[in-house]
């Protein structure tokens, strides 16, 4: 189903490895939130990272550079060799700014999916990976509570600093 605005053709698409239909303007972003049913903890956080999105980039931020940080940080190095490199589907949920996806993108040649519910920060790292070249690495924008990918769709699910912003 095609979908016409004065900016681009936007379609929605249901995939094999999701539950729900997505809209999609690029092969490398799907948008879950024009169904979302977020709760009110969910909207206030959203809110929050929409005016600061985090962690945040430098203006001069390099690709070198993300993978000199991912290498000092003792928890993504030994998640880094925990994966492997061996084509595996790795989801980052909550991922903010996407800057752990982006290191694992960069450093491995697995599959990486970084989600998170808050739009601009989605967007900021998609919009580094693309400016890097990052083909190995995916953004989806919906809740963590949506439900919207199929069970066993991934090798490896993580997140970091993500259940303290959810309702108890």
């Amino acid at each position: 189903i095609e979908i016409y605005n004065k900016q681009k053709t936007i379609f929605i698409i249901n995939d094999l490895m999701f539950k729900k239909n997505y809209l999609n303007s690029d092969k490398n972003f799907y948008d879950f939130l024009k169904d979302s049913n977020r709760d009110k903890t969910a909207e206030k956080v959203s809110d929050f990272y929409q005016e600061a999105p985090f962690p945040s980039y430098a203006k001069d931020e390099t690709i070198d550079s993300i993978i000199d940080k991912g290498k000092k940080n003792n928890f993504i190095r030994s998640f880094q060799k925990f994966i492997g490199n061996d084509n595996k589907k790795i989801l980052e949920v909550g991922s903010g700014t996407s800057q752990v996806s982006v290191f694992l993108g960069a450093t491995t040649n697995n599959q990486i999916y970084a989600m998170d519910l808050t739009r601009r920060s989605l967007t900021t790292g998609y919009n580094f990976a693309k400016k890097n070249n990052l083909t190995n690495l995916k953004f989806i924008l919906a809740d963590i509570f949506d439900d919207v990918i199929k069970d066993e769709t991934f090798d490896y699910i993580f997140c970091s600093g993500v259940l303290h912003h959810t309702k108890n």
